[in-house]
C-alpha cells in the first residue's frame, strides 16, 4: 500500500463513515494512487468512528462505555485482521513522490472544498432517511409474521443490515446477551446504507470494489467473534 494509506486509514479511524471511501475516491480522481491501490486501500479505510461507538451506541444506546470501548476495540481489530488476512506481496519499488497540487486560487479552492462538503452532507443524509425509512417498512411488514414476533434479534438484525443505527437501536432494546456482539457485526458490515454511500464515492472515481466488498464480508462476522470472546470473558 502507498504511504498515503496511513494518511486515510487515520482520518477514517477518527472521522467514522463514509470519510475513508471519500477520501480514496478523491486521492484516486486526482491521481495521487491508482484505482487498484486504493481498492486494496479500502480493507483499512472503511471503519466507523470513536464518536459514534462510544457515544452514540455504547453510552446512549446501551448505557456504558465500556461497552462502547468494546465495540471500539472488536471493530478495530476485526478491521486490522482483516487487512492481515488480505495482505498483498510487496511489490519492493519505493513509492513515488507525492506531488501535490498547487495553486494561487484560494477562492476557488476554498469555493470548492465547501461545495464538496456541503454536497457530501446532503449525499449522506438522503442516504440515511431514505433506508430509515425501507427499515421501517420492513420490520412493519416482517412483524406481520408470527414468526418475526417471536424472534426480535433476528428482527433488529435484519433491520440493522439495512440500516445500521436503527439495527444497534432495536438490538440495545433486546436485552440479549449477544445484542453487543451483533452491534460489533453491523457497524463493522455497515449496512446497505453506509455501504451503498461507500460504493458511490468508489464507483464515481472508477475504483473496484471487489476487494472493498471481501474485506467487509470477513470483518463483520471477525468483530462479532471478538466482541462475543469479549463480553463473555470479561
Amino acid at each position: 500500500m502507498p504511504a498515503l494509506s496511513g494518511y486515510v486509514f487515520c482520518m477514517s479511524i477518527l472521522s467514522g463513515y463514509p470519510i475513508g471511501a471519500k477520501l480514496l475516491a478523491d486521492l484516486t480522481e486526482h491521481g495521487l494512487i491508482t484505482r487498484e491501490q486504493a481498492s486494496a486501500m479500502t480493507v483499512i479505510c472503511s471503519s466507523s468512528g470513536p464518536l459514534f461507538l462510544l457515544g452514540s451506541v455504547g453510552s446512549v444506546l446501551f448505557s456504558s462505555r465500556k461497552a462502547g470501548f468494546i465495540l471500539f476495540f472488536s471493530h478495530l481489530s476485526a478491521i486490522l485482521l482483516t487487512a492481515f488476512l488480505l495482505r498483498g506481496k510487496k511489490s519492493g519499488q519505493p513509492d513515488s513522490p507525492i506531488s501535490l497540487p498547487v495553486g494561487n486560487n484560494t477562492d476557488a479552492l476554498l469555493y470548492s472544498s465547501m461545495l464538496s462538503s456541503v454536497l457530501s452532507v446532503l449525499c449522506v443524509g438522503g442516504f440515511i432517511a431514505v433506508f430509515y425509512l425501507l427499515s421501517q417498512m420492513l420490520c412493519d411488514f416482517l412483524t406481520l409474521f408470527p414468526f418475526f414476533r417471536k424472534t426480535p434479534l433476528l428482527l433488529s438484525v435484519l433491520s440493522g443490515v439495512v440500516e445500521m443505527t436503527g439495527g444497534c437501536k432495536l438490538l440495545s432494546e433486546s436485552g440479549s446477551v449477544l445484542a453487543l456482539p451483533l452491534c460489533a457485526f453491523l457497524i463493522t458490515l455497515g449496512g446497505a446504507s453506509i455501504l451503498m454511500q461507500q460504493i458511490a464515492y468508489l464507483k464515481k472515481a472508477g475504483v473496484p470494489i471487489g476487494r472493498f466488498l471481501l474485506s467487509k464480508a470477513i470483518a463483520s462476522p471477525l468483530a462479532f467473534l471478538i466482541c462475543l470472546l469479549f463480553c463473555l470473558f470479561q
